[in-house]
């Protein structure tokens, strides 16, 4: 793995040579001989390549070990107040953070302040930090550029990338340009984070003309450098062909890639390909847990997924309360998909107490936001079973109407209903037969069951078949008491009796409600 991983460095090299321009200009060689003298001065001197992720949040508690013993730390102050600094720099970092003595700022402000001023470069970005985050010493963006200039302009690599961004931030054409040269030196030291601001760079036309395949050059070694947002970048690229041709498994290699190093715009992305197995292993469990993390980000339709899982698996009431949280969070955001989650939190209880009304209301407003199937499904159902507004059989039948219009399955076999029973519509059978048959080939259990009663007794044109009706009825008789209770009338009489098998369906039917029974009471007992 070490050597691949050395193989992709040296090529990701070679990617940097070939776009930057043969006249950028390095260090030079004595700068660069200064620099390493100075770090072989301490060996105990951190890697300056550290400081920029380990100093990142300077007031932070956590407490960074430098000094494996007390002596240790008492031969550096005595070094440092013989002037040596070196030992400045090394007892600044101590006063910073806090390692083997008590932390203190202006202490570790001053120090640096000191070793900069005698030209040592390390202390020079030092304190350069101190003035940009405030560390010591008022926060002072333009002594804070002077130090990380000066620090870069002798050769120290993350300086160039600091100064630049100071630049950037400073705007203006002059300083765009200057931002663009130091990020090309950057480049030039083999730091990654230049590599990807370069590439940025290119891409937005920023100190430099736009140029998406220098951008794409950039970034691509950026990528193989490690630099989670490049990898985004080349995701993206390969996704919609931009600058590259366009390739859907190059795509998903550097969205995984991305992710991996905690990307969450890739983890969004790739959610549904681990929901549904689409080009990965199917992993409900990666899933939820980006869908989760987008949600903790933001995305509305991450909050929306995370609310469906929260609300399927409610055992307990905290996932309960995070299924309706999540919902809520959702449509506040504008995410007219999760006005249903709501009604069905209000309908059911699920995470806030019932609520009938508001359930109405939500699904109501589900469908004149959205115009979908399922919208007018629930509103069908609240008019037909009387939730949150009185019984109106016809507004239930239109809105089953409505729903079957717009291809939504669960509304065919309620609409079958309706005309098998003359509910909001003139009684037809031949119409209902054809609604049965729909939600039967749609995998419904309703439909299947509403098929086998009217296959039983020869209705709607469908003609007579009771030992096909009964067998039917049997393979979807689990968990539909319907279908029990018709079982037990069938076996009891006609051409298909069997006084064995209808004593077994009482005996299932039985057990069937005595669970529905213990069900109601624990979630009644749950509510007081």
């Amino acid at each position: 793995m070490q050597h691949l991983r050395y193989i992709g460095i040296c090529a990701a090299f070679l990617c940097i040579c070939h776009a930057l321009p043969a006249n950028t200009n390095l260090p030079s060689g004595n700068e660069q001989e200064a620099v390493e003298e100075q770090q072989k001065e301490n060996p105990l001197l951190l890697k300056d390549r550290d400081l920029s992720e380990e100093f990142k949040n300077p007031k932070r508690k956590k407490r960074v070990k430098l000094f494996s013993t007390n002596k240790n730390l008492k031969l550096i102050s005595a070094r440092a107040a013989r002037g040596d600094v070196a030992a400045m720099q090394e007892l600044a970092k101590a006063c910073e953070t806090g390692a083997g003595t008590p932390q203190n700022f202006q202490k570790a402000f001053s120090l640096y302040k000191k070793a900069a001023d005698s030209g040592y470069i390390n202390a020079m970005y030092s304190l350069g930090r101190c003035y940009e985050n405030g560390i010591g010493t008022p926060p002072d963006s333009d002594k804070a550029l002077f130090w990380y200039d000066k620090a870069a302009g002798m050769g120290m690599a993350h300086a160039y990338k600091n100064a630049a961004d100071m630049y950037q931030k400073k705007g203006g054409k002059e300083n765009l340009k200057k931002a663009f040269e130091l990020f090309e030196k950057g480049a030039r030291s083999y730091v990654p984070s230049c590599i990807y601001a370069l590439g940025c760079c290119y891409e937005d036309g920023i100190g430099v003309d736009k140029d998406s395949s220098k951008a794409v050059e950039f970034m691509r070694a950026a990528a193989a450098l490690g630099i989670s947002k490049a990898q985004l970048y080349m995701a993206k690229a390969y996704e919609s062909g931009k600058s590259v041709k366009k390739d859907a498994a190059k795509a998903l290699d550097y969205y995984m890639k991305a992710a991996t190093r905690g990307e969450v715009e890739a983890k969004i992305f790739l959610a549904p390909k681990f929901e549904n197995g689409d080009g990965v292993a199917k992993s409900p469990e990666t899933a939820f847990a980006y869908y989760l993390e987008g949600a903790q980000a933001g995305d509305a339709l991450c909050q929306k997924k995370a609310a469906d899982f929260y609300y399927t698996n409610n055992s307990k009431d905290t996932e309960a309360y995070r299924a309706f949280f999540w919902y809520k969070k959702a449509a506040d955001a504008g995410f007219v998909g999760a006005l249903h989650g709501l009604g069905k939190c209000y309908e059911n209880g699920v995470g806030i107490e019932r609520n009938y009304d508001k359930a109405f209301e939500y699904y109501k407003e589900y469908a004149s936001s959205t115009g979908d199937g399922l919208a007018f499904f629930e509103l069908a159902r609240c008019y037909e079973e009387g939730i949150g507004t009185a019984i109106f059989p016809i507004e239930a039948f239109k809105n089953y109407q409505k729903a079957a219009e717009l291809k939504c399955s669960k509304a065919y076999a309620p609409l079958g209903e309706c005309f098998d029973k003359g509910i909001g519509v003139e009684a037809d059978e031949v119409k209902a037969a054809e609604y049965f048959k729909m939600a039967a080939d749609a995998g419904d259990d309703r439909g299947v069951y509403n098929l086998a009663i009217y296959l039983y007794y020869g209705k709607g044109k469908i003609p007579s078949d009771p030992k096909q009706a009964v067998k039917t009825l049997e393979e979807h008789a689990e968990g539909n008491r319907d279908a029990m209770v018709h079982l037990i009338e069938f076996y009891s009489d006609g051409i298909t009796a069997d006084r064995r098998k209808a004593e077994f369906w009482k005996k299932e039917l039985d057990k069937y409600d005595e669970l529905v029974k213990e069900s109601i009471e624990a979630k009644d007992a749950k509510e007081k």
